[in-house]
């Protein structure tokens, strides 16, 4: 009976790896260390699936495995992921994420030893999270959601202002930093209710810096019209009130959007394969 006509699975019992399981038609068999093989299961709470293309020893890669290995003449720490698509990638500590094929991998890669898995260790996930990034964002330019979280966040601090002014006579620091974050997490939390599976590390650091030149850009252009003078103004007061507000406001920004979203719970890298056999 041939058992290699699928790919082998990597069981995990929370961060152990306890076996390998591979099929044959309706039939699935089990192993401890991938030489001796039964029909008994064994007991895991999560697997991941082997990916396309071995290293120059013929050892098995896992969506997921880090290793220490040498590739292309340069010995690291490497991460080995797979697209949807079904390429293989594989990603260094330093953030760096190439397409691998399975003939480069079997050319290119030697593995010295295996670390463990990302989807089930989180200091292991932490280490390549530029990487991580990356893989995240592959072929996406988000640019709905810069331009509707730059309108949401800056309509709210707009309006808060109006209202200060208003309700008020001026415009207070608090109350405008209090409308900042109100902005940030209405658009967060009703995105991320909106569309599941949005709210990733990636997809998150990636809309950051344009959402956040923008809303300080709008608000500090709004406050020099309120100064009533003129944004070009050549009098030095007004282009340092300008600019100060400006970069108080990005960082402010900038430092808000990844906070709020980590209170609100990113969406965890999940592999393209798995199994709960």
């Amino acid at each position: 009976m041939e058992l290699d006509t699928e790919p082998w699975w990597k069981l995990f019992d929370r961060e152990e790896t306890v076996g390998y399981m591979k099929k044959s038609g309706r039939f699935s068999f089990f192993s401890a260390d991938g030489y001796g093989w039964s029909g008994t299961p064994k007991h895991a709470d999560f697997a991941v699936r082997e990916i396309p293309g071995r290293d120059q020893d013929n050892h098995r890669l896992f969506e997921g495995d880090v290793i220490v290995a040498t590739w292309m003449g340069r010995q690291d720490t490497y991460l080995t992921l797979q697209d949807r698509e079904g390429n293989s990638l594989i990603g260094s500590t330093g953030g760096v994420l190439v397409d691998v094929t399975p003939e480069e991998m079997r050319r290119d890669l030697s593995m010295e030893r295996n670390l463990g898995n990302v989807f089930v260790s989180p200091g292991l996930k932490a280490d390549f999270d530029k990487c991580i990034r990356k893989f995240q964002t592959r072929g996406k330019s988000f640019v709905l959601d810069k331009f509707l979280m730059s309108a949401t966040v800056t309509a709210t601090v707009l309006l808060g202002c109006v209202l200060q002014l208003r309700w008020l006579g001026g415009i207070g620091p608090i109350l405008t930093i209090i409308s900042l974050l109100v902005g940030i997490g209405l658009y967060l939390f009703t995105r991320k209710c909106a569309v599941q599976n949005w709210m990733t590390r990636g997809a998150i650091f990636a809309i950051t810096p344009t959402v956040s030149a923008t809303v300080a850009l709008v608000v500090s252009t709004f406050f020099a019209i309120l100064m009533q003078s003129p944004v070009n103004s050549t009098e030095p007061s007004i282009w340092l009130v300008v600019i100060t507000l400006w970069i108080t406001l990005f960082l402010l920004c900038f430092g808000a959007i990844p906070i709020t979203a980590q209170f609100l719970g990113f969406y965890a890298l999940d592999p393209t394969h798995k199994d709960t056999e």
